[in-house]
C-alpha cells in the first residue's frame, strides 16, 4: 500500500490504484504531447499558407506597377488611370504587409499558449 496526499486528504491506495493513476498519467501526457505536436504542425501550415498569400499579393502589385508603363506606340496609359494604378498596388501591398504582420504576431500568441500548455 502506498500513502497519497489529495487535496489535503490522507488515504491509503492499493498497487492497482497507484498504479492506475501512474498509466493514467502517461496516457495523459502522451495525448497532451500529440495534440501540442498537432496543433504545432497545423500552425506552421497555416503561416505557410499566410506567407504563400502574401507573396501573391505582392507579385500582383508589382504587375500592376508594370502595366501601367505600357505603352503602344508611344501612347502610354493617362496620368489619372496610372494614379489609379499606383493606388491599387498601394492597397494591396497595404493588405500584405497587415496580413504579414497579423501572421507573426498571432502565430507568436499561439505558440506562446501552447507552450505554457
Amino acid at each position: 500500500m502506498h500513502l497519497c496526499i489529495h487535496a489535503s486528504i490522507y488515504y491509503e491506495e492499493t498497487n492497482a490504484e497507484f498504479f492506475g493513476h501512474r498509466i493514467g498519467c502517461v496516457v495523459l501526457y502522451t495525448a497532451q504531447e500529440r495534440f501540442h505536436k498537432s496543433t504545432t504542425e497545423t500552425l506552421e501550415y497555416v503561416v505557410n499558407q499566410a506567407d504563400t498569400t502574401v507573396d501573391k499579393l505582392r507579385a500582383v502589385s508589382d504587375f500592376i506597377a508594370s502595366a501601367k508603363l505600357v505603352g503602344v506606340d508611344e501612347v502610354f496609359l493617362p496620368s489619372n488611370v496610372q494614379t489609379d494604378i499606383d493606388q491599387i498596388g498601394t492597397r494591396i501591398n497595404s493588405s500584405a504587409s497587415v496580413l504579414a504582420d497579423k501572421t507573426v504576431d498571432n502565430s507568436e500568441d499561439i505558440k506562446d499558449l501552447l507552450d505554457s500548455v
